[in-house]
């Protein structure tokens, strides 16, 4: 099961009127590297997609998008990896690691 990140969507946006746009996606993007991602290798597709879901309604939040909006356009403009690209960027760069250290 997914543990629920302690920051949640809420107060994510209670942050985002007194911080700028940059700021406010670094902040969402720690969030969502510390508390989403640790290398959820193997995990069913359906809780990957959960996983995509919250990323999504995260950058939203990040860029005062209305969900009418299209998130691949919203995705493009922050420097975030989707969910699935991102588990495989941190296996390549883990192991990556380990062969040369």
């Amino acid at each position: 099961m997914l543990k629920k990140s302690t920051l949640d969507k809420d107060e994510l946006s209670k942050y985002r009127p007194i911080s700028n746009q940059f700021v406010a996606s670094k902040i969402i993007e720690r969030v969502v590297k510390s508390h989403l991602i640790d290398l959820y290798y193997k995990l069913p597709k359906s809780q990957l997609s959960c996983l995509q879901q919250i990323q999504n309604s995260l950058a939203r939040t990040a860029m005062k998008a209305p969900k009418s909006c299209h998130i691949i356009s919203i995705l493009r403009s922050l420097p975030w990896l989707r969910i699935t690209e991102r588990i495989e960027y941190k296996l390549l760069s883990l192991t990556y690691k380990v062969l040369t250290t």
